[in-house]
């Protein structure tokens, strides 16, 4: 179910432009490829629209704002634990 309507999204978005696209997911991440001459556009119109995770911990500088979702809280030890897209290094408890 949710596939189909990731899949009807990327359809939508892409309308007009001569693009193919498919999608996948990393850990809790939508990872999309696309291809045709139009990919482009329609990559950096999805970054416009739904954002973009810094995947790399040197992409990001002091007081950047980023999005990300709870991936846990108060089960072990203290804090909470927010994955906010990061993948090299890969991630660790600090």
């Amino acid at each position: 179910q949710g596939s189909h309507f990731l899949r009807n999204n990327l359809v939508k978005q892409a309308k007009g432009l001569n693009v193919e696209s498919e999608f996948s997911l990393e850990g809790y991440w939508l990872q999309i490829r696309a291809k045709g001459e139009d990919a482009d556009a329609f990559l950096n119109l999805l970054k416009q629209e739904y954002g973009e995770p810094p995947i790399s911990r040197s992409r990001l500088e002091k007081w950047d704002v980023v999005n990300g979702f709870v991936t846990g809280a108060g089960r072990i030890g203290y804090g909470v634990y927010v994955d906010i897209g990061i993948q090299e290094p890969a991630p660790k408890d600090a």
